[in-house]
């Protein structure tokens, strides 16, 4: 119950944390060096935590907002990992399937914690290597339990939400890995837009699934047979 509520905290605290990470940011963009705020469309998320700016200024209130925003959210997959035993309590099928869940969504926690370790102007290498883990690892954790969620007979909610986001998940990857360049406005629009998008519908599939998992656990506490079917 927990770590449900870990999550569902941690993606609330996340667009809180974000949007004020925005709001501080001082401006500039990788083409633009000239604005004075943050653009959804021209700036990465990653330009928040940034130490500084592309205009070279100091970037301290954003970054620590962003920071913070990033580890929570990193935790609290570490530990929601774990919950695929409460979906293997249906049925107790493919137990393999939900361990294997768990690493790669402790992996995928672990990433999105060492993107802030990371700052894209300190080490730009290392940022996308872990940006491309965290979400690549993120990818196999959902198809992972969605698996189990369908061997196990998880509602039928969760797992269409599941579904849902698998197919805006896989083509976010397959935008970072072989999508536009970011030499370009264009490109770098796309990206960057892209990125959002996963973003924010990550926070809500997992809210969703955390809260799934919850009701469960709290309709069966009360001695119900199931929430699920």
């Amino acid at each position: 119950m927990l770590r449900c509520d870990a999550v569902l905290l941690a993606a609330v605290l996340f667009l809180v944390l974000t949007v004020a990470s925005m709001v501080l940011y001082p401006g500039s963009t990788d083409h633009d060096h000239s604005t004075t705020h943050y653009s959804f469309t021209d700036n990465f998320f990653s330009d928040l935590g940034a130490t500084r700016t592309y205009a070279d200024q100091g970037n301290l209130a954003s970054s620590v907002f962003f920071t913070l925003a990033l580890t929570l959210v990193g935790l609290a997959l570490v530990f929601f990992g774990l919950t695929f035993r409460v979906i293997l309590s249906m049925g107790q099928r493919m137990g393999s399937v939900g361990v294997a869940s768990a690493i790669a969504c402790a992996i995928a926690g672990l990433a999105f914690i060492g993107i802030t370790a990371f700052p894209e102007n300190v080490s730009e290498t290392m940022h996308i290597f872990f940006v491309k883990v965290a979400f690549g690892s993120l990818l196999v954790y959902v198809v992972l339990v969605t698996v189990l969620q369908v061997a196990n007979g998880w509602a039928h909610l969760y797992v269409g939400l599941n579904v849902v986001y698998l197919v805006l998940l896989a083509g976010y990857v397959g935008l970072l890995f072989f999508g536009p360049g970011l030499e370009t406005v264009s490109g770098l629009r796309v990206q960057a837009i892209g990125q959002k998008v996963i973003v924010y519908s990550s926070m809500i599939d997992l809210a969703f699934q955390a809260y799934g998992i919850r009701l469960y656990l709290l309709v069966n506490s009360g001695g119900e047979k199931s929430a699920a079917g």
